[in-house]
């Protein structure tokens, strides 16, 4: 009777452990994500004055225009029920452009009134307020993405500032493609405490590594065409992406603050696009600098 009475004890144990197990992942709260993507050089100019500038170039005050070849930040998203949401991007952070000089009168190097420090001029006092304007600056354009976890839906609204009293919003849609030779490995490993497995794709003839954990009780990729059949993706490596996980946090969300705006405008990607590059050619006109990101 004590060797039956010990069994049922250790099988109670066991079946109250997985119980935890299972009711231990956060059934809404927060993931956090550190970034980095490769941008494309071959396709950056900028335009100041009527000067074309590509990078490695000359800009018109005798510097180079060396903008970064790797864009890196955070993400956030929220998550609860059937939704989940990436916070706003502040994109002054992402304009931040990297101009260095090559020898003399190059930053640093001149005589803090604009002049140079040799061959080359520095910029002008107004050539410097002017670039501290644009920085300081807020972008017209706020967007957040929502992302149907039932669906595997993702919805960008994108906020656009007229002017001081008035915002236009309007809303895309993107369904989950992932890339055709998508295989999951029997490899596994832990982030952050949970149990990952692997997945493997390419994309622009880059191989992908994709790490995805079915501990969590819904399916999410923060780029939505890495997204699993069922898991949570913590991991994303390539030569031009990297989504890393860097915190998976419980806590209490509403769910309706999650869920795209109904009154924004559907338009297509395409459509999209072309929204935000005329906003932004109207910012950068009144900025007094202009950037351009030719396709």
């Amino acid at each position: 009777m004590k060797l039956r009475h010990y069994a049922i004890l250790a099988a109670t144990s066991l079946l109250s452990g997985a119980a935890l197990a299972q009711t231990s992942a956060p059934a809404s709260g927060t993931i956090a994500y550190e970034t980095m993507r490769r941008t494309d050089l071959s396709n950056m100019r900028i335009n100041i004055n009527g000067q074309e500038v590509r990078p490695g170039g000359a800009m018109p005050d005798g510097r180079t225009f060396n903008p970064p070849e790797t864009v890196e930040g955070t993400e956030s998203y929220r998550f609860a029920g059937q939704w989940a949401m990436r916070e706003p991007m502040d994109r002054r952070n992402m304009m931040q452009m990297r101009f260095q000089g090559g020898g003399p009168g190059g930053p640093g190097s001149g005589d803090g009134n604009g002049g140079g420090g040799g061959g080359q001029q520095g910029p002008t006092a107004e050539q410097r307020q002017r670039m501290e304007r644009f920085r300081n600056m807020r972008p017209p354009i706020e967007e957040t993405t929502h992302t149907n976890l039932a669906t595997g839906k993702t919805y960008t609204i994108t906020a656009l500032t007229v002017d001081s009293t008035r915002k236009d919003y309007y809303q895309s849609e993107q369904l989950v493609s992932r890339p055709a030779d998508w295989e999951v490995s029997g490899k596994t490993k832990k982030i952050l405490g949970y149990n990952c497995q692997k997945a493997t794709c390419t994309v622009k003839d880059q191989p992908c590594t994709i790490w995805f954990t079915t501990e969590l009780p819904f399916t999410f990729s923060p780029a939505p065409n890495f997204t699993p059949d069922k898991g949570v993706v913590l991991l994303i490596e390539s030569d031009d992406l990297l989504y890393r996980a860097t915190k998976v946090a419980a806590g209490t969300v509403d769910e309706a603050s999650l869920k795209p705006s109904t009154t924004a405008k559907p338009v297509t990607k395409e459509e999209l696009g072309e929204i935000r590059r005329k906003a932004m050619a109207t910012f950068r006109q009144q900025s007094g600098m202009q950037f351009q990101q030719r396709n």
